[in-house]
């Protein structure tokens, strides 16, 4: 928080971040890096404006403001002769790792279970990109089964949350071999 003084009066512009980031100000005195600080001549006790700029740190997105007079993208602007309170949100970015099978082979009628991570911890859901020749839909573990004799291409997503942005799909191909068969 930042307290502005002047001849009695104040007024204080409290920014509060939300994710790992940092926040600067138009006017020399404010950084908001790890802790916020610094100080204003009188700008917003006469009513000037003030633009806060939100920069994210490494692996995080800038998100959204809140409780701006006006947003431009990563800036805010106050404007205000009276107390100010807003919150900058950054979204941490997520990866999701390689998708593994087991067991690692699979054949036509048979399955095997796929799972992958996603950095987040968020569960991660699997579809087939290739008509026909697997199935499958879910979560991790979820059961991939084979149809017919072919490539399978299996797709990993994570939709991201309040606090992730969505992961870049990951894909990995899958061998479906022939059935075995029995004499009658």
């Amino acid at each position: 928080a930042v307290r502005l003084v002047r001849g009695g009066q104040y007024a204080l512009l409290s920014v509060t971040k939300a994710g790992s980031g940092t926040v600067t100000s138009t006017l020399p005195g404010v950084d908001c890096g790890p802790y916020c600080q610094g100080s204003f001549a009188n700008e917003m006790l006469e009513g000037k404006q003030v633009i806060l700029t939100a920069t994210p740190d490494a692996n995080f997105t800038f998100g959204s403001w809140t409780g701006c007079l006006s947003v431009n993208g990563d800036k805010c602007t106050v404007n205000s002769p009276g107390d100010q309170a807003v919150t900058a949100t950054f979204k941490a970015n997520q990866t999701i790792g390689a998708i593994t099978f087991n067991p690692t082979t699979l054949a036509v009628g048979g399955s095997t279970a796929a799972s992958a991570t996603a950095t987040s911890g968020l569960p991660v859901t699997f579809t087939s990109t290739t008509t026909g020749v697997c199935t499958v839909s879910g979560t991790n573990g979820s059961t991939v089964s084979g149809v017919t004799a072919g490539t399978c291409t299996i797709a990993a997503n994570q939709a991201g949350d309040d606090n992730y942005n969505p992961a870049t799909q990951v894909t990995q191909d899958l061998t479906v071999g022939k059935g075995s068969q029995a004499t009658l």
